[in-house]
């Protein structure tokens, strides 16, 4: 879901290049012209019938390395 994003971020900063910040792609599971909505890459998945939101270990993770400002892998 977005950790290869993170192995690369940390590849950069073990060679000495300053990362910044990080910047996932998408809150929500969305809609997606070509899939419609069969992709499910957002850290909050919606229940398109009741429109519930569930927060999903993914968001849980990005949330604890932002508060750690530490990454494991």
């Amino acid at each position: 879901w977005g950790s290869g994003g993170f192995c690369s971020g940390k590849i950069c900063i073990s060679e000495g290049i300053e990362v910044l910040g990080y910047i996932y792609w998408s809150a929500f599971d969305n809609f997606e012209w070509t899939f419609g909505y069969n992709m499910h890459f957002g850290v909050i998945e919606v229940d398109r019938e009741t429109q519930k939101r569930k927060v999903k270990d993914s968001a849980r993770l990005l949330g604890k390395i932002a508060i750690e400002n530490s990454l494991e892998i």
